[in-house]
């Protein structure tokens, strides 16, 4: 489940709720945030210290229209790991396997 924010620049500043899979990357625009739940142990873990959130992951969008990406914080989930920042195609943040 994902949900995306958006300030379109006619709408006077006020954002918008868009809920995946009605989330379309055509309805998206550089600036806009997208909130998700993920399915790794760390999104869960997330889940369980704050119970009334539904999402445990947000990034935002970056790029231009036909070549938009998320750039989002990635913790590490094991001593091998680092946590770091990277970017991903909107399909792949909103539905990671």
């Amino acid at each position: 489940m994902a949900l995306g924010i958006s300030r379109q620049p006619n709408d006077g500043g006020v954002a918008k709720a868009i809920r995946a899979p009605v989330l379309a990357e055509s309805s998206l625009q550089p600036g806009d945030i997208i909130f998700r739940r993920g399915r790794e142990t760390v999104s869960h873990v997330v889940m369980s210290l704050d119970r009334a959130s539904r999402y445990s992951h947000v990034g935002i969008v970056t790029g231009s229209p036909g070549d938009l990406w998320i750039v989002h914080a990635v913790p590490a989930e094991s001593r091998n790991e680092v946590a770091r920042v990277k970017r991903d195609r909107i399909a792949d943040f909103i539905h990671p396997d």
